[in-house]
């Protein structure tokens, strides 16, 4: 996992240069979002998490990311009850 640590931290860098604030947790769930065509499903991104590194985050933490990342415009969600924190 260290691979995914210093990507994570590239990653963090980038967006703490255009002026955004994640913490790690919010940051794995932006990278992960990243990677999906958009629209992102928050379902996905938490499956994605679980299966690839490990990570629970619950629905609820994803969910008000991605809606904080919608905001500033950096990704599209898919639409659905679910993205509405």
């Amino acid at each position: 996992m260290p691979m995914f640590e210093n990507e994570l931290g590239k990653f963090r860098v980038l967006l703490a240069l255009e002026g955004y604030r994640l913490t790690s947790i919010q940051g794995a769930v932006a990278q992960v979002a990243f990677a999906f065509p958009p629209p992102v499903s928050p379902r996905a991104v938490q499956s994605h998490l679980v299966r690839h590194f490990g990570m629970a985050v619950s629905l609820a933490t994803i969910c008000r990311t991605l809606a904080r990342l919608r905001d500033w415009e950096l990704i599209r969600l898919s639409p659905g009850p679910e993205n509405d924190p």
